[in-house]
């Protein structure tokens, strides 16, 4: 059985009737007025500037190595997708969509490759030609990854966006935007989002979010860290997971070890079979 397939059996198990998720902050619970709207935009505006959004829509391919480190016990046994604790990778994206694949770059799986297009997964061993089959790790994990190392650029695609107020955290000073599709009420099957925007550098260093295609009433957070220049643009090499069980450790951690961008895109070696394209819960 897969992992994540018994980490959704026992986690629905344990915390079956919980509510749904709401990660909204106070103002916004308070209902979202039209300001909010056109500040929460602007802010919005201002990241694409940041991380220099014009630069990034010239790209089509986004490839990142990492070891991907998993301190906690229980989570490596419940969530952990890979056979390893810090499984080195190589991750390839292609931009502003959810197709990815990634490549096993040490044993005990090396050589073998996940990847998914249009939502149809497959995988790739070692001297086999490309098998396509349902595959829940790769349907989660690799669009997930691929999200929120995009999340700067595609966040700006929510319906929703508004001004959520101001924070502080570890002494930085920061401004909050919420996004999501639809209404800002809780909806079990539309995401919600909180993101909060360093104001002295303009990076994002936390993004919460909610896990609906996990289950209902999960939210995490993600932290950023260790911004660099990568082409002029900036990329944080450092993503840290947590509060996914409602606690304050780091449940994953991913530290990039190199970062490449590429105007070019290779479309057979994404797309291995341009016929297979599945909807999202098929």
């Amino acid at each position: 059985m897969k992992r994540q397939s018994i980490l959704f059996s026992l986690v629905s198990f344990f915390f079956a009737g919980c509510s749904l998720a709401d990660i909204r902050t106070e103002q916004i619970k308070s209902g979202v007025t039209p300001e909010m709207i056109v500040k929460g935009k602007a802010i919005m505006q201002q990241i694409q500037k940041t991380y220099r959004a014009d630069l990034w829509r010239a790209q089509k391919t986004m490839t990142v190595t990492y070891a991907d480190h998993w301190p906690g016990f229980f989570t490596r046994l419940m969530a952990m997708p890979w056979h390893k604790n810090d499984q080195k990778v190589k991750f390839e994206m292609v931009l502003a969509t959810d197709d990815a694949r990634l490549d096993f770059v040490e044993d005990p799986k090396s050589g073998e490759v996940w990847g998914i297009q249009h939502w149809a997964t497959y995988k790739i061993r070692k001297g086999e030609p490309v098998k396509f089959q349902k595959d829940s790790d790769i349907w989660f994990w690799l669009p997930t990854y691929s999200y929120f190392t995009q999340l700067a650029y595609r966040i700006s695609e929510a319906e929703l966006i508004a001004f959520a107020g101001e924070d502080a955290m570890d002494g930085v000073q920061y401004d909050k935007v919420f996004a999501t599709w639809g209404a800002a009420e809780p909806n079990g099957k539309i995401d919600q989002y909180i993101i909060w925007v360093n104001k002295r550098t303009g990076y994002v260093d936390l993004v919460e979010y909610t896990i609906r295609d996990v289950q209902k009433f999960m939210k995490g957070k993600l932290y950023y860290a260790d911004h660099r220049l990568i082409g002029g643009i900036p990329v944080a090499h450092r993503q840290s997971a947590g509060d996914v069980f409602n606690g304050g450790d780091v449940v994953h951690q991913a530290e990039f070890t190199s970062v490449e961008f590429s105007a070019k895109i290779d479309i057979a070696h994404f797309y291995p079979d341009p016929n297979q394209k599945w909807s999202k819960h098929n």
